[in-house]
């Protein structure tokens, strides 16, 4: 588990992605996240390991960021983002979802 010392927490504000590579980043460092609800980021982010957020309001974003540092489990979070990572990055696990795909899509009964 790499630490960048300075990075206390990972900040994504695109209005628009898919599956975005700066959470499996994120992850990486083990960093809890503060993102912007979009794409597939419901899927990635939840309340164990950092806060989606629908607003592009500056102050209620900030008022999210503060919740986010003045959380108990702030660390916890940091723990379970690089754990989750792990979700996504499993080569067997991968494999395996790919081939599910395939077989729904080749396969007529």
């Amino acid at each position: 588990n790499f630490k960048f010392p300075n990075f206390s927490l990972g900040i994504l504000f695109s209005e628009t992605e898919s599956f975005p590579n700066a959470i499996l980043e994120y992850f990486v460092l083990g960093l809890p996240i503060l993102a912007y609800k979009t794409g597939d980021i419901q899927r990635l982010i939840d309340s164990s390991n950092g806060l989606a957020f629908k607003t592009r309001n500056p102050y209620l974003i900030s008022k999210k960021l503060k919740l986010l540092f003045n959380d108990n489990n702030l660390v916890s979070k940091s723990k379970n983002s690089y754990k989750r990572l792990n979700e996504f990055s499993d080569e067997k696990k991968t494999i395996k979802k790919y081939l599910d795909v395939v077989n729904q899509i080749t396969c007529v009964e």
